[in-house]
């Protein structure tokens, strides 16, 4: 009896103290972009405005409808928002132990699934962020466990009960439909007649209708829903391959698997054991490890966060395994063994809980006082707009490099709305680690070019490993063009990625003097390798007076993302030396690979011949010093 009271005592101790910690330093960390949007999207509910309608989003309407009914009652606070995340996630421990502990009638193979589920890395992160999946899993579990009252009683209306408890789950986030399927699939098999199981099976899943409703209404009122939820998924993975989309999600598996292995191992044989016996205590969790194969049908880009779906599963049949053993000794290594299953998460868990932003206040400082309340930023991170309190354009609510990836979200979009925004301002991070959303839109050399045409630089931040610039609109604005055109005909192909289409000089070689190359490349194939742009001034003599060399548009757009189709828009600024003397230049550019120096062949289109050297002859310049005068002695052909 002293060995169950032990047992007993240090998993519930370890319940309490992650509680504590889940719920300590609320708003220590504020680098969350997904949350951002969310906060953003719920503040902009509190003020009226309609999801969908009035600004794009790519989520639930219960989940960001209860934010903005949250802040309309609250104001906008992150702390608020992120500790009712908490107490939900607390919620769904107490209801996920809370069933396991009464299927195997022992108070602490329940308290031992809740700290399993609380201790795993990927929840408790999630859990001290407003994020959906928190609100999902509250249902889901709640579902699984109208599933246990339907285990005793064979009462078809718990399983509508369990269905209703799915579809708000669904409504909160898609991706509790495979929570559901693993219920249905449950009920199939616990029934021993396929007449009883389909009845059964049509219960649980009668509430879906009301989810059809629910989305059918929405869409009715805003006329864009689907295509900002269900569309945003479905362009996600639009564009890949089936084979290539599924051998990552095997890889992903795989990551799973040695990231958690105890839990898998745990969970999994338990899991097996009750597939086997549809009878058995655990059968309830153990069909939802099949729905783990509907991951492998998502197309799109998923991560570590997806499997949180059926965390509940792996805590609640790795903790049943303590079921097994009946003596109290016994009970006191199976509590042990939980101990050392979460032991290597504990430390992670300690660091989410003590992070610090020492970034974010100096950026949102700083545009609360280079702008007016009512000024538009457009921002790679919506929790700057939120913690600012300043708009964004309406379709830039749902920026996410998803959705800038997959297409949905496009520059000539954003540029649009930027027009007809007063005075908008840019918020863009340029970190080659971090910056993918504004940077990663499709049509991206547009976007680049806009920004340094309407706008100047008016600060750089570092926020972590962020680099964010923050763009003034130009005063008067320039007339929007989205791109001009060249001065100057060509008719170049290097190799099989692009053909220089043609460029624009400004400026003529003088000493100590700039001299601008505005480069057209349309883009023809697609390479894995991220190539360099050299532009070189020789003298007569083949001798290097000035060049340029780097990545296309500043590092920001590597030819590794150039998408065929795609014209491509760069300056390069060659800065001339104060000692250039008298005589004739020749102005070239190419592509090479900056690993081994190796230059793509450069062909003459209409000829056919390859050119010498493998560059791209420009201009020749003959520089005289009769009066400064300066001529070209071989301009290009226009």
């Amino acid at each position: 009896m002293a060995f169950s009271a032990i047992a007993f005592g240090l998993l519930l101790g370890g319940v309490l103290y992650l509680s504590l910690l889940l719920l300590a330093n609320p708003a220590g960390w504020q680098i969350e972009d997904d949350e951002g949007a969310y906060l953003y999207q719920a503040w902009r509910i509190s003020l009226g405005e309609w999801p969908y309608r009035d600004f794009l989003s790519a989520q639930q309407p219960l989940f960001i409808g209860l934010g903005g009914a949250v802040m309309a009652l609250t104001g906008p606070s992150q702390a608020v928002l992120r500790l009712l995340s908490g107490l939900v996630t607390l919620a769904t421990a107490a209801a996920l132990g809370g069933s396991v502990g009464r299927v195997c009638q022992r108070r602490e193979v329940g308290v031992a699934a809740a700290l399993i589920f609380l201790a795993h890395p990927d929840l408790f992160r999630v859990g001290r962020f407003y994020l959906s999946e928190v609100y999902m899993l509250l249902g889901c579990v709640l579902g699984l466990g109208m599933l246990v009252h339907w285990q005793r009683t064979r009462k078809r209306w718990t399983l509508a009960g369990a269905g209703l408890l799915f579809a708000l789950a669904t409504l909160f986030k898609l991706f509790a439909l495979l929570s559901w399927t693993g219920a249905v699939l449950y009920v199939i098999a616990a029934r021993r007649g396929w007449r009883e199981a389909a009845l059964d099976g049509l219960a649980l899943l009668g509430p879906a209708l009301g989810v059809v409703l629910v989305m059918g209404g929405f869409e009715g009122l805003s006329g864009t829903y689907f295509a900002a939820t269900i569309g945003h998924h479905l362009l996600a993975g639009a564009g890949a391959n089936p084979g290539v989309a599924l051998l990552g999600k095997l890889k992903l598996f795989r990551q799973f698997m040695w990231r958690y292995p105890l839990l898998v191992l745990a969970g999994g044989s338990a899991g097996v054991y009750g597939l086997l016996r549809p009878q058995s205590r655990g059968a309830w969790l153990a069909w939802q490890l099949p729905a783990l194969l509907g991951l492998l049908l998502i197309r799109r880009e998923l991560g570590m966060r997806h499997f949180l779906i059926f965390l509940p599963a792996f805590a609640g049949l790795s903790a049943s395994l303590l079921a097994t053993i009946r003596r109290a000794g016994g009970r006191l290594v199976g509590a042990a063994f939980i101990l050392v299953l979460i032991l290597p998460w504990l430390p992670v868990n300690l660091s989410q809980a003590a992070r610090f932003d020492h970034w974010t206040g100096e950026v949102v400082s700083a545009l609360k006082e280079w702008t007016a309340p009512d000024t538009v930023v457009l921002s790679d991170y919506l929790e700057i707009n939120f913690l600012a309190r300043r708009p964004t354009v309406p379709i830039a609510a749902g920026l996410h490099h998803t959705s800038a990836a997959s297409g949905q979200i496009t520059a000539k979009l954003l540029i649009q709305q930027l027009a007809e925004a007063e005075n908008p301002w840019v918020v863009v991070d340029v970190s080659p680690l971090t910056g993918s959303t504004l940077v990663g839109v499709r049509d991206y050399p547009l976007f680049h070019f806009y920004l340094r045409e309407h706008y100047r630089l008016k600060g750089v931040f570092q926020r972590d490993v962020q680099q964010l610039q923050v763009w003034e609109p130009l005063h008067p604005p320039p007339a929007v063009q989205l791109l001009p055109s060249p001065e100057y005909r060509s008719g170049v192909q290097v190799g099989d990625l692009a053909v220089l289409t043609g460029y624009t000089l400004e400026g003529l070689p003088a000493p100590g003097q700039p001299l601008t190359l505005t480069l057209f490349w349309e883009v023809r194939g697609l390479t894995p390798v991220g190539y360099s742009v050299f532009v070189h001034l020789q003298d007569d003599e083949g001798e290097l007076v000035a060049n340029w060399d780097g990545e296309p548009l500043e590092g920001l757009y590597p030819t590794w993302r150039w998408w065929p189709g795609q014209l491509v828009v760069e300056r390069r600024v060659l800065t001339l030396p104060v000692s250039l003397e008298a005589g004739i230049y020749h102005l070239s550019a190419g592509i090479y690979d900056w690993r081994t120096g190796q230059r793509l062949p450069v062909y003459q289109v209409r000829e056919g011949r390859r050119l010498p050297e493998d560059r791209i002859p420009l201009a020749d310049f003959e520089v005289r010093f009769d009066g400064m005068t300066l001529k070209p002695i071989s301009p290009p052909e226009s």
